[in-house]
């Protein structure tokens, strides 16, 4: 998958050298993406996390994660875990707080608070 700030993401098969297939994400595009078995997840600039459906490539979920920018989210099983900023009015400030998902409900968990300003994370 090719990605970054443009409207659209494209896979494209590096054995064949030809684009597969092109999706249309938005004027924002995507500052990061990241793969599971069935989902293709792209975080936007705007905060939030576009969830696609790996088989159709259409649209599957949308999670409004930050009110700033997102700075970085991991996967792990059905677990998405996000950090990023909050806005407030002009400003941006990290949030100190790790976002928690489960995606087998699309729903948010507990927030994990940290003592930090996290900016990347990985599971381990």
């Amino acid at each position: 998958l090719i990605g970054g700030h443009t409207k659209t993401v494209t896979k494209y098969d590096l054995g064949k050298q030809k684009v597969v297939n092109e999706i249309v994400l938005g004027d924002a595009g995507c500052v990061i993406i990241r793969e599971t078995p069935t989902l293709c997840c792209f975080g936007c600039p705007d905060g939030d996390i576009v969830l696609y459906d790996k088989n159709t490539y259409k649209k599957a979920s949308t999670i409004p994660a930050h009110s700033g920018t997102i700075s970085d989210f991991d996967i792990c099983d059905n677990l998405l875990v996000s950090c990023g900023f909050a806005s407030r009015g002009n400003d941006m400030s990290v949030k100190r707080s790790l976002l928690v998902y489960d995606l087998r409900m699309m729903r948010s968990l507990n927030a994990v608070h940290c003592s930090i300003d996290p900016v990347q994370l990985r599971f381990m």
